[in-house]
């Protein structure tokens, strides 16, 4: 029984540190995202997002706290 409390815990552990992990790599360390300036764009990016192919206009870089700022929400493919 205590083997098995042992190898659950450390399971956990493991995924919360891999979940943890996946969400930096969202943003990246740095906490920049993009976005396409224009009347319509409403989201921000991840920089490798199909999402920013549609763009015709200017695409930016900035910080997500800018982002949000600015009216911006999350893109639903990549966030």
């Amino acid at each position: 029984m205590k083997k098995a409390l042992i190898f659950i815990s450390v399971f956990i552990i493991i995924n919360i540190t891999s979940a943890a992990t996946f969400a930096v790599s969202k943003t990246g360390v740095s906490g920049l995202v993009y976005v396409c300036i224009s009347k319509g764009a409403a989201k921000y990016h991840s920089r490798k997002c199909y999402g920013l192919n549609r763009c015709t206009h200017e695409i930016r870089k900035m910080r997500k706290e800018e982002a949000v700022k600015m009216g911006y929400r999350p893109c639903k493919i990549c966030y």
